[in-house]
Parts: C-alpha cells; structure tokens; sequence
C-alpha cells in the first residue's frame, strides 16, 4: 500500500480568516516569546537523518516581514502565521506525543539563524528531512501557513491545467517573482510523498493566503 495521505499529497485549504495583510496591530512576531524557544528544536546539519523515527513534523509559518512586495507593490505581509506554527506545535506536543527534538520549525522572525528561514532551498531540504527515517507504521506531519497560489501546469499531470505552489519568504526578492521561486505540488510530491515507503502516513495542513499570483486569466 502506499502512505496514506491524511488530507492528500498537496492540499489547499482556505483561509481562516486570521491571517491579514500587514504587520499585527498588537504584538508583533519580534516581541513574541516562542522564538527562542524554537532555537532548541530540530536544526539541519546537512547530514541525512537515517535513524528510525517513528514521528517527524515540519512547520512553516512566513509573515514577510522583509518589505517583499508583489508585482502590482502590494505589501505581501501577512499577521497570525507565527501565532499558527506556534499552535499547531503544542498540539503536536501536547496531544501528538512528537519529541521536540523531531519538530522542525521554518519561520521568518528575527533572531533565528539562517537554517530556520523559509527559503525555497530550507523548505525543500525539510521535506526530505521528513521523509528520511521513516518506516511502515511511522507518521509525518506538514504545516504551511503563509502565501499560496495557483500557476499554469507544464507537464500535464493536473486536470483543470493549474498546479497549486506556496510562495517562499525568498519568492519576491532572490527569484524576483519568479515561477521557479515557487514550490509547486509536483515537489512536494517528489521530495515528500514518493519517498515515504507503503502503510505509512503523510498528514499535511496548508493554510495559504491566496494571492491570486499566476492564476487564470
């Protein structure tokens, strides 16, 4: 059997409403107290992660606090992904029974290191990182809150001709907006999904902000 897939290999779910475009009117992500806690989890070490795990989580939340901006100059800021990585953290914890040394948590605040930034490059190598070490039996859990979107599908693998991707914290200024600034289903298929053996499983939670970027015309 395949892994199973919780909620598919790549879903999109809608807003729930709590994230906002521009910076939070109270606390903001810096003056929050769960970034120095998040230093203590999982951090890459670029060595692959072998070892049996039987629970591994990945947990984005991107606020795009850097001034990025869409092409129109829209601000791409967004409030409450922080708060969210942070809540579905204690669940984990609390209720999942996952060790904190197997949560990995990607989030664009101040004061984490360049390994904990929601780079293209970082979230593709914390999804191999979840796949790696796992058996029949074992579970993997994926969180994304930030931007997503929709763009034209180039291999003919999607039925309405739209691939879904997210939108990185370096999608707007290192690829300048670029396609391939993205990270569409198809990777997360290929880097997640297809490397998991049989009768495992695979939960993953997307709650993205739809910017509209790439959609039908």
């Amino acid at each position: 059997m395949p892994p199973s897939l919780s909620l598919g290999s790549f879903v999109r779910t809608p807003s729930l409403n709590r994230h906002s475009r521009g910076r939070p009117t109270s606390a903001t992500s810096e003056s929050l107290p769960y970034p120095n806690e998040w230093l203590h989890f999982a951090q890459y070490t670029g060595e692959k992660s072998t070892l049996p795990c039987e629970k591994r989580a990945l947990l984005v939340g991107i606020e795009y606090l850097e001034g990025q901006q869409f092409d129109d100059g829209t601000p791409m800021n967004l409030a409450g992904c922080h708060a969210d990585a942070n809540d579905v953290l204690d669940l984990l914890r609390k209720n999942g029974g996952y060790p904190q040394r197997d949560i990995r948590i990607l989030a664009d605040i101040p004061g984490l290191p360049d390994t904990q930034r929601p780079t293209r490059e970082n979230i593709l190598k914390g999804l191999l990182w979840l796949s790696e070490g796992c058996r029949a039996g074992d579970r993997r859990f994926f969180h994304y809150a930030g931007h997503g979107t929709q763009v034209q599908d180039k291999d003919g693998d999607e039925e309405d001709g739209y691939d879904e991707a997210i939108q990185p914290v370096d999608w707007a200024t290192q690829y300048q907006r670029g396609d391939e600034g993205l990270i569409i289903d198809d990777e997360f298929r290929d880097f997640l999904v297809d490397p998991l053996p049989s009768n495992s499983t695979l939960t993953a939670v997307v709650d993205w902000n739809d910017t509209g970027y790439g959609a039908r015309d």
